[in-house]
């Protein structure tokens, strides 16, 4: 759909991707149906990733437990999310 559709409208409305662009340019240049279809993909991808994210936590918290369950007094290798505000510090 992006390389069949939205990608040769904006290319044609000169939209270069260095540029940054306000949401009124993909709003005018896509019309209403492509714009709010583009959203929803855009909204369904983070909410995905979102999930995704929750669940990988999830798991390897019980996975964490699990292990400490049956392998007493060893230490695992354990990961969390950098905190992308503390990450540029």
């Amino acid at each position: 759909m992006h390389i069949n559709q939205f990608q040769p409208i904006l290319e044609k409305a000169g939209f270069i991707e260095e540029q940054a662009k306000d949401l009124q340019f993909f709003k005018d240049n896509l019309g209403d149906r492509l714009y709010l279809t583009l959203e929803r993909a855009v909204e369904d991808l983070i909410s995905t990733v979102d999930q995704t994210i929750i669940d990988s936590i999830k798991i390897k918290d019980e996975f964490q437990k699990v292990l400490k369950s049956i392998f007493h007094n060893k230490v695992f290798i354990d990961f969390e999310l950098i905190n992308k505000k503390n990450y540029n510090d």
